[in-house]
C-alpha cells in the first residue's frame, strides 16, 4: 500500500436507491504498520451539528454519527478492530485564530481539519471531491450542476456557528458554512492497521 492508491474497505449506500457497495478509500500517508485513508467520494449529506457550540469538533453532532452509526452501518466488527483510534490535534482556523477550536479528541473515524487538508493534497484540483447518487439523494443544499461537492473539515469557520470546509473547486473554504445545515458532503477519514 502506498500514498495515493485506491483501496476498498467497508461498505455504504451509495446509488439512489440506498444499495450498499464498497467504499473506495484514497491512501493519503503510510507510516510503518498503518495508513491514512480518506473516502474517494461523498459518502452521505449531514448537519456539522446543532447546538451553538458544536462548531467544536468535540461536540459536534457530525463526530458523534461518524463513531457511532457511521461506524456501525459501514464495517463489520472485524473490520472495525483493524481501525485505530487517532488522536486529533484541534488547531485555530490559520484565517480567524481568535475562535476557539475546541479541546483534542480521540476518534476512529474523522473529517480532516484545514491543516491536514493542505498537508495531505498538493492542489485543489486533488482536493475535489465527488459525491455519490445517495449522498445526492440527502443533502438539503447540492450545486446541481456541479460535478464535485463541498465537503466538511473539522475545524472552525469565521465565527460561531461554521465550520470550515473544502469547495467543489477544491479550494480551502475558511470561512465555512452554517453548521446545522446539511449544505456539505462527508467525506470521513481514518487509520488503519496494513499488516
Amino acid at each position: 500500500m502506498k500514498k495515493g492508491d485506491i483501496i476498498k474497505f467497508g461498505s455504504y449506500p451509495q446509488d439512489a436507491n440506498g444499495v450498499k457497495f464498497p467504499i473506495e478509500w484514497l491512501v493519503l500517508d503510510v507510516k510503518e504498520n498503518e495508513a491514512l485513508l480518506i473516502s474517494r467520494y461523498g459518502l452521505d449529506y449531514k448537519p456539522y451539528g446543532n447546538d451553538p457550540y458544536s462548531f467544536w469538533w468535540e461536540r459536534s453532532e457530525l463526530r458523534r454519527w461518524l463513531n457511532d452509526n457511521f461506524i456501525k452501518s459501514a464495517f463489520s466488527n472485524e473490520d472495525v478492530n483493524k481501525i485505530l483510534i487517532s488522536e486529533l490535534k484541534q488547531k485555530a482556523n490559520p484565517k480567524f485564530d481568535d475562535c476557539c477550536p475546541g479541546n483534542d479528541t480521540k476518534d476512529r473515524v474523522f473529517c480532516l481539519s484545514i491543516a491536514e487538508a493542505e498537508q495531505y493534497f498538493s492542489s485543489d484540483e486533488d482536493r475535489k471531491c465527488e459525491r455519490t447518487e445517495y449522498a445526492r439523494e440527502q443533502g438539503d443544499y447540492v450545486y446541481a450542476r456541479d460535478i464535485y461537492c463541498p465537503w466538511w473539515l473539522r475545524t472552525p469557520g469565521f465565527m460561531e456557528g461554521f465550520a470550515a470546509s473544502v469547495n467543489p473547486d477544491g479550494k480551502l473554504n475558511f470561512n465555512g458554512f452554517v453548521i446545522h445545515e446539511s449544505c456539505c458532503a462527508v467525506r470521513p477519514a481514518l487509520r488503519i492497521l496494513t499488516f
